[in-house]
C-alpha cells in the first residue's frame, strides 16, 4: 500500500512536545557513511574503501506562518521558531511519523542549514538540514484491531475490542 507524502510528517521537540513543522511542503531522511580509501599490494592497484563513521541528514521546507508573536500558531514549529534554535546551536529531539503509527524514525540533530526565500507573486518558503547527532532509531508500531466478517471490531468478554 503507497502513502502520500503528507502522511508521514517530521515534528520537533519544543516546550516538552513533539510538534510538526508548520506548513511542511516536503521532508526527506538521507544516510551515508563516510569512507578511507585502501589499497595493498595484492588489490593489483584496484581501491578498496573501508566505510567509517555513518552519518545521517533531514533535509526539510515549508511555507511561513506566524508562530511566534500574539494571536500565532502555537500549535506548530515554523520558520521563527527553527531560526532561533539554530541561532542558539542546540540539539533538538526530531522524528518523523505518520498519523496512522505505521513507522517512526527518531533522533537528535543541529539545524545546521536554513534559508527563507520570497517572491512578490508568492508565500514565503523556507528550506533548512538537520545533521544527524548520534545514531537515529526507527520502529514499527503496528497495531490491528480484529474484525468479523463484517467488518465489525471483535470483542473480548469484557466488551474490550480484541488488539494484536
Amino acid at each position: 500500500m503507497f502513502h502520500k507524502g503528507e502522511v508521514q510528517l517530521l515534528y520537533i521537540k519544543y516546550d516538552g512536545d513533539f510538534l510538526p513543522i508548520g506548513c511542511l511542503t516536503s521532508n526527506s531522511f538521507s544516510e551515508g557513511v563516510d569512507t578511507l580509501p585502501a589499497t595493498t599490494i595484492d588489490d593489483g592497484g584496484w581501491k578498496k574503501q573501508i566505510l567509517t563513521n555513518q552519518f545521517y541528514s533531514i533535509s526539510f521546507s515549508g511555507l511561513i506562518i506566524n508562530t511566534a508573536f500574539t494571536k500565532g500558531d502555537f500549535s506548530k514549529v515554523s520558520y521563527d521558531r527553527i531560526k532561533q534554535i539554530k541561532r542558539n546551536k542546540e540539539v533538538i529531539e526530531w522524528k518523523i511519523s505518520d498519523d496512522v503509527g505505521l513507522f517512526i524514525e527518531q533522533g537528535y540533530g543541529q539545524i545546521t542549514s536554513l534559508s527563507s526565500a520570497s517572491s512578490v507573486d508568492d508565500m514565503i518558503s523556507f528550506e533548512g538540514e538537520i545533521l544527524g547527532y548520534g545514531e537515529p532509531t526507527s520502529s514499527t508500531e503496528l497495531t490491528y484491531e480484529l474484525q468479523d466478517g463484517n467488518d465489525n471490531p471483535i470483542q473480548d468478554g469484557n466488551d474490550n475490542i480484541i488488539k494484536g
